[in-house]
């Protein structure tokens, strides 16, 4: 048999095939390539609103938690310059959407916002969610007391921490004219008051008479005289010094050259106390003296009464000591004074501390007996601090995984291109022994008011995952850690911190800031468009406004896009019949440029088309008008810009930044129940 070989046919590519092949792949490949930025930038942004919808939800989850101590407001502030300061004032024609601080000029090449006046700050402070910053009546019952280790030993009392700390503490920017009595409270990280007082408008203000109302004010209906409760005799306090002082607010008329002139103030009142012995009166105050104006050619005319308010503010006794037991047992009456007093354990981290009486007291109002409730005016140092609270973890190994990854890192660039030289934006001492730093994170004890050292854990920043270390590296007694109280220097070591109550303080790359936004809480109605805080105009009432429409309420335009109820209107429609509406629901509008477009509004024609004005018929028209519910907002910015010489132009590149701020928003119903 005759076998055949067959060879196999062997051939090779040639260079010229190899480059065909190279360049049709090249070609494929770039074209894929041009796709992908656009891909990954949609993917970029769809994680970056899904983080922004996940802190909507952890802070709302937060503010549920604590919402007995929901404030009353938050408002948007302008920073006027006053000579050698700038005074911190509200800015209630600020619209929600408006991210630049009022009357800027420029923006210098350290990032520094000018305006007509000089420099206001870095531009990261006073602009985008900071325009609205002002915390107003943030407040609680006062809290349970337990004890409480302190720069100066062991403390017993009620422990608040505000919600929204870090608190905005700068030099140079005051909350009024440094030289007045004013100062001595508003100038303050905090201002602490209590339940406002019953007002009782009367004929004649019961001027000396022996006080048997320690929670009434009286006020005349001309608006010229007032009385309040005057506190006892107190051996600790110097003799004719105040031993009480309140908060009184009110809108107040002013004749000028140009006809008669309204503001909203607030002014502190220093109350004398009574002589060893003798009774306590009601204390008489003359409105004109309390509400007297620098201003050139104002002159008091009178206090409108319904408008006044007036509650007590707490004694800081940060320096001293609590009134005592024995000093309550041998004087009961000075019980009123104890309970109204407080230490600042830590002022930049909003950490209180209250008489442990404070807790279990009440107080007389119209429906009863109340529990004390301390209220907190302060500014929000930067939204964009983020706040986590989480107990340490009892079990090994002890790590927490923040809801946030890609930390910023002190050192790195920052959104103009510039290196972030100040991190969470304060110094604070994080090293037993150690200077005040600058750090990109940082640890609270909720407790106490004490800050972790850094030698306490580490952390993962591009992963947000936070490793405590067990300073005596024994297991046995479980997570040992080093904090340093506030006024101390050097650090105390815990023997186990296990399931402690913390705060995890940081910023993340993208700009992420998270923001309470929320109608006030209450609204006065008013007959003047000229409205101050927690104030509506009823449209048509106004003689200087004849173009406000008469079926419509008429709010600050920084109340624009919130919600209110409106408990009870009464109006007539097209053919004269009576009609009321009762708990409505209503968003406030901006201003249309159907009237004067000055104040956002709701109208009653949204809920009844036939609405033609309000009715007075019954003495009033409108009563409880209050905000609705509370709204999250989380916005992020993952531009960047560069700074240059030219101010002007890096004002505008600024404003050009804040056109692609993306925000996401999350509302509910977060009501805490009326505390008089």
């Amino acid at each position: 048999m005759t076998r055949t070989a067959h060879r196999k046919t062997q051939r090779g590519s040639s260079l010229l095939e190899i480059l065909v092949v190279i360049v049709i792949f090249t070609v494929g490949i770039l074209a894929a390539v041009q796709v992908y930025p656009g891909g990954l930038n949609v993917l970029r942004a769809n994680r970056s609103n899904s983080v922004a919808n996940a802190l909507n939800r952890a802070e709302m989850e937060r503010l549920k938690n604590e919402v007995e101590q929901m404030p009353v407001a938050v408002l948007p502030l302008t920073y006027a310059f006053r000579g050698t300061y700038r005074e911190l004032e509200l800015d209630l024609q600020k619209r929600p959407t408006d991210l630049m601080p009022t009357g800027a000029t420029g923006l210098s090449t350290n990032g520094i916002i000018t305006d007509a006046d000089g420099g206001i700050g870095k531009w990261q402070l006073f602009s985008g969610a900071n325009v609205a910053r002002y915390v107003v009546g943030e407040g609680r019952r006062i809290p349970g007391p337990r004890f409480v280790q302190t720069a100066t030993g062991t403390e017993f009392g009620g422990v608040m921490n505000l919600q929204f700390a870090p608190v905005f503490i700068e030099t140079g920017f005051e909350y009024s004219d440094p030289s007045s009595a004013d100062a001595v409270f508003f100038n303050k990280p905090h201002v602490v008051y209590g339940n406002d007082l019953i007002r009782r408008i009367v004929d004649t203000a019961p001027v000396g008479s022996r006080m048997r109302q320690d929670y009434t004010v009286f006020v005349d209906d001309e608006g010229l005289e007032m009385t309040v409760p005057q506190g006892p005799y107190r051996s600790d306090l110097a003799v004719g010094s105040a031993s009480r002082f309140y908060r009184v607010s009110a809108r107040v008329q002013y004749t000028t050259p140009a006809g008669t002139a309204t503001q909203d103030l607030v002014r502190v009142l220093g109350v004398t106390m009574a002589a060893n012995g003798v009774p306590r009166i009601n204390y008489p105050v003359g409105l004109a003296a309390l509400f007297a104006v620098a201003t050139p050619g104002y002159t008091f005319e009178r206090v409108e009464p319904d408008t006044l308010q007036v509650a007590r503010i707490f004694e800081d006794v940060s320096t001293g000591n609590f009134l005592t037991e024995a000093q309550i047992s041998a004087r009961p009456e000075i019980l009123d004074d104890a309970v109204y007093q407080y230490k600042r354990l830590n002022d930049r981290l909003g950490v209180l501390l209250f008489h442990p009486k404070g807790a279990s007291y009440t107080e007389r109002r119209n429906r009863g007996r109340f529990p004390l409730v301390a209220k907190v005016d302060y500014n929000v140092h930067d939204w964009r601090n983020l706040r986590e609270d989480f107990r340490i973890p009892r079990p090994v190994p002890y790590q927490h995984k923040l809801l946030m990854e890609s930390l910023k890192v002190l050192g790195n660039l920052d959104n103009d291109g510039t290196p972030n030289t100040t991190g969470i934006g304060f110094q604070v001492r994080v090293n037993g022994g150690g200077p005040l730093e600058y750090v990109d994170f940082l640890l609270l004890d909720r407790e106490t008011g004490a800050v972790y050292t850094k030698s306490s854990y580490r952390v993962d920043k591009s992963r947000g995952i936070v490793y405590f270390n067990d300073l005596d590296n024994n297991p046995a007694n479980g997570l040992t850690c080093d904090v340093i109280y506030s006024g101390m220097t050097t650090a105390t070591r815990i023997p186990d911190v296990s399931g402690r109550s913390v705060r995890a303080i940081f910023q993340a790359n993208g700009d992420f800031a998270v923001q309470l936004v929320k109608a006030t809480t209450d609204y006065r109605p008013t007959f003047s468009q000229t409205l101050g805080f927690g104030q509506c105009y009823v449209g048509g009432t106004d003689v200087s406004a004849p173009s406000s429409l008469p079926t419509r309420l008429y709010f600050p335009l920084s109340d624009a896009g919130k919600k209110v109820i409106v408990g009870e209107a009464w109006y007539t429609d097209a053919g004269g019949n009576r009609k009321s509406l009762t708990e409505q629901e209503f968003i406030i509008r901006a201003p249309s440029g159907v009237d004067w477009g000055a104040l956002a509004y709701v109208d009653l024609q949204e809920k009844d088309a036939s609405a033609a004005g309000f009715d007075f018929s019954f003495g009033y028209a409108l009563r409880s008008v209050r905000g609705a519910s509370v709204t999250i907002r989380t916005t992020w910015n993952p531009s960047t810009f560069a700074l240059s010489n030219d101010p002007v132009a890096n004002l505008s590149k600024l404003n050009a930044f804040y056109t692609q701020t993306r925000r996401t928003s999350t509302e509910t119903f977060l009501m805490k129940g009326a505390q008089e």
